[in-house]
């Protein structure tokens, strides 16, 4: 029997504490539109900062506008590495084309792996 009583008396207590709360932002809300100047809220606030940068600049007006999609992630091939043999024959061919000149075998095997890369 005590418990109901004490549950109700809950009741009460929150049902108290609502109606408080209810006329401190009844309170709030006139003395709002008493000074007249009401606070903008999410859509107003977005109209008006794109309103803003439309007259600021046109570059500012079309950025604004443009919806943010999520680009899809651009695939990336993996590095083609020639191998030893493929390097070496066209290095041979730098060689002899270059005239076949002594002490430069490792300016070709470069020049080669670039090429072939």
């Amino acid at each position: 029997m005590r418990r109901s009583k004490a549950r109700s008396g809950d009741v009460s207590g929150r049902r108290a504490r609502s109606r408080k709360v209810q006329s401190k932002m009844a309170k709030s809300k006139k003395s709002e539109s008493a000074s007249g100047a009401a606070k903008p809220k999410g859509k107003q606030v977005a109209k008006a900062v794109s309103a803003i940068a439309a007259a600021a600049t046109p570059q500012a007006a079309e950025i604004t506008r443009k919806p943010q999609t999520a680009e899809a992630p651009k695939r990336v091939e993996p590095v083609r590495k020639p191998t030893a043999e493929q390097v070496s024959a066209r290095a041979h061919q730098i060689w002899i084309d270059a005239g076949k000149p002594q002490g430069l075998s490792l300016d070709h095997w470069l020049r080669a792996e670039r090429e072939l890369s």
